[in-house]
């Protein structure tokens, strides 16, 4: 089986320094930032950063913060906050033994990701690392990557949390596994339909995943 993977979300917990980074720019530009629990909300039901942020920021102001935020998601300075998912590395290993598993990410920096991921211990695991450093960052991109790597589609799964990974798996024709732990809600992936849907992929086997591919259905596990 051929296992792809976003990795914000369903590998990595990116909770704390997404929220990290919105204080500290709201802080330095004069303003009350929301605490962690309320912003998380909001960006679990898919309400962007700049809605976020507008409701109290001037258009320009809004505009500016976007653009410093851009400028640290990747920044070591704030990467550091990230977590592994609890259980995930050992989930991994154990399915890279049989499995082939391809990270599948909208990151822009490789060398920051490269980087995280070694000191993460998880590099190893995958036969391949993807990531939109001169692409495009949209569900087309890892859909293209799936296409090019995929040897059948009949045996393969994207793992994600967002619309675009079950977009991508989609037009790619595999399967699409999604995951609560990440940057949206429960309700709001249940409206995309994947193909299974779970809380988190720890202590999962692979086979968990795979739905026989004479009945797929739009299940909800």
């Amino acid at each position: 089986m051929q296992i792809y993977l976003d990795l914000d979300g369903p590998v990595l917990d990116v909770s704390r320094r997404y929220y990290l980074i919105y204080r500290d720019l709201l802080k330095q530009a004069g303003y009350l930032p929301l605490g962690q629990n309320s912003y998380w909300s909001l960006k679990r039901l898919k309400v962007t950063e700049a809605a976020i942020v507008q409701r109290i920021m001037s258009e320009c102001g809004v505009s500016a913060y976007i653009d410093q935020r851009a400028q640290l998601l990747e920044d070591s300075t704030y990467l550091v906050y990230d977590m592994l998912q609890p259980g995930v590395l050992d989930t991994l290993k154990g399915w890279s033994k049989q499995h082939r598993l391809y990270l599948v990410t909208l990151r822009r920096n490789r060398v920051a990701l490269m980087s995280q991921l070694k000191l993460l211990g998880i590099s190893s695991v995958f036969e391949e690392i993807f990531c939109a450093q001169d692409a495009d960052q949209s569900w087309k991109t890892k859909c293209e990557w799936m296409r090019s790597s995929c040897v059948t589609n009949r045996e393969a799964v994207i793992v994600g949390d967002t619309e675009v990974d079950v977009l991508a798996g989609r037009a790619a024709g595999i399967q699409t596994i999604s995951v609560t732990c990440g940057i949206r809600s429960r309700r709001f992936l249940e409206q995309l339909s994947p193909d299974r849907l779970f809380s988190n992929i720890a202590g999962l086997c692979p086979e968990e995943l795979f739905v026989p591919i004479d009945s797929i259905s739009a299940s909800v596990a």
